[in-house]
């Protein structure tokens, strides 16, 4: 999808762009390779490994998230020593967990999109799902028409920050471009709602 924001932001900022949509693991390819002047949503926890060889600039913050563990209601609370599979989208971290993952207390279960870990979940595949805690709880209401049967365990560890605007060419991110960026989502969201009617958490 391309986007021309001129005339959504103060002209005289001449700001103009256009957004595109990859796979979480083609952005990240395209991102360390300098094909793209900025990437959104974007965040200093995310994939560091691949990154570590770039210095990568971050806006100040656009929208707060917050990512962990979903996991049938039943087990809520029971820590995180009954975590023996994980299930996580593709391209996800999982902060909090990598330690455990490393160490081989859990194992990694991926899947290509949140819907297919989270109906993992759901027929008792995983022990839980890594997950952005908005995006799950929707899925599970809109998709696949289930309320309650998986909650999202704040017992277990969880991070909380926020989505950025993030370049590797452009040293300086402006609070200027910041606006500009949330101004861009603002818009992408009211399109993306009208003619597919989703929903996604980054979108203001």
């Amino acid at each position: 999808m391309e986007y021309d924001p001129q005339h959504s932001y103060e002209p005289q900022q001449g700001y103009r762009g256009a957004y595109k949509a990859f796979p979480i693991n083609d952005l990240y390819s395209e991102f360390i390779k300098k094909s793209l002047n900025f990437k959104y949503p974007d965040n200093a926890l995310w994939n560091s490994q691949a990154k570590h060889q770039e210095r990568v600039h971050y806006s100040d913050q656009v929208l707060p998230f917050t990512d962990g563990v979903m996991l049938l209601n039943n087990r809520h609370g029971k820590g995180v020593e009954k975590l023996k599979v994980l299930g996580i989208p593709k391209g996800f971290t999982a902060n909090g967990y990598l330690h455990l993952v490393n160490s081989q207390e859990i194992v990694l279960a991926e899947g290509g999109e949140l819907k297919d870990v989270l109906g993992q979940l759901l027929i008792d595949k995983t022990d839980g799902t890594y997950v952005n805690k908005s995006v799950a709880n929707h899925q599970l209401l809109n998709k696949f028409k289930v309320t309650g049967r998986a909650v999202f365990d704040d017992t277990l560890p969880f991070t909380q920050d926020a989505y950025r605007l993030s370049s590797i060419k452009y040293t300086r991110l402006s609070k200027n471009l910041t606006s500009f960026c949330i101004v861009i989502v603002r818009k992408l969201k009211a399109i993306l709602v009208f003619f597919k009617k989703i929903w996604l958490p980054y979108l203001v």
